[in-house]
């Protein structure tokens, strides 16, 4: 069971992934992506399995009684499940994206992560001017997320997860429903702004090349931010339930004030030899 940082009646299979409902919750579908679905968005992809399975993402889970409240809110709630492995050294990640705008808006949408199994790494590659074809980051941080915490995603940060974990690793999200998402930005550079490789026991980010510039890439742990709906060890499904304006950031993210990023802490800095 995973019900102890989702808190949700969710089974989740330690072997293929699978996620199993109950006590009622429902959810609206599912979906899989294959290394082979995943060309072009990693450094190598020479002699891979194209049919291993990389991630499954379930989408709009609920309970009935809280389907007003979600659609109101125009919020849903999902989770992705990354399955452990490499290929060819990097770790299986999902395929990441930018935010769009609401109509006649100017700030893009922000989202709540919340890791539920395992840990995640999130990289957060800022850049206000991502529409315009232009692909200069203004910062990189991969963010190392651990069971039971969650990071705000901010304006203007394409983001992506990977599953550094010798087992499956699973998080969450709170998204707006009508949120636009835009894939070209990280898929014309093969990538998101940093990769994370298989380094000994551990892992090491790698600056992604194709990039025509990049910062250094920091590597930092989030910091809880109570303000935002954001309790290390508080599910989040609960959290919006018991108090849905705290997270109105969603919807009108021109009124963000700051992140649990805003205040991370900088663990190690690595970067590409």
């Amino acid at each position: 069971m995973i019900d102890q940082y989702a808190g949700l009646p969710i089974s989740l299979d330690p072997v293929t992934g699978e996620l199993a409902f109950h006590d009622g919750l429902i959810c609206d579908g599912s979906s899989s992506k294959k290394v082979g679905q995943m060309t072009g968005l990693y450094a190598d992809m020479n002699l891979t399995d194209p049919g291993a399975l990389v991630y499954r993402a379930y989408r709009n889970i609920r309970f009935p009684e809280h389907d007003a409240l979600f659609s109101d809110m125009d919020i849903r709630y999902d989770i992705t499940v990354i399955l452990p492995g490499t290929v060819n050294g990097e770790f299986h990640k999902t395929s990441g994206h930018f935010h769009g705008c609401g109509p006649g808006k100017k700030v893009p949408y922000t989202e709540v992560y919340e890791v539920i199994a395992g840990e995640i790494i999130f990289i957060l590659q800022h850049n206000t001017d991502f529409m315009s074809g232009h692909d200069n980051c203004d910062s990189v941080l991969a963010v190392h997320v651990n069971a039971g915490q969650a990071i705000v995603i901010p304006p203007f940060c394409g983001h992506g997860s990977i599953n550094p974990a010798g087992s499956v690793s699973a998080f969450s999200n709170l998204a707006v429903t009508s949120c636009p998402l835009h894939y070209d930005p990280i898929s014309r550079n093969k990538g998101l702004a940093a990769r994370i490789m298989k380094y000994g026991e551990g892992f090491t980010a790698v600056p992604n090349d194709s990039y025509p510039a990049l910062p250094a890439v920091s590597v930092c742990v989030p910091e809880e931010a109570p303000h935002l709906g954001i309790s290390f060890g508080v599910p989040c499904y609960r959290r919006f339930v018991d108090d849905p304006d705290i997270f109105s950031y969603l919807t009108h993210p021109e009124k963000y004030s700051g992140s649990s990023v805003q205040k991370l802490q900088i663990v190690r800095h690595e970067s590409a030899q």
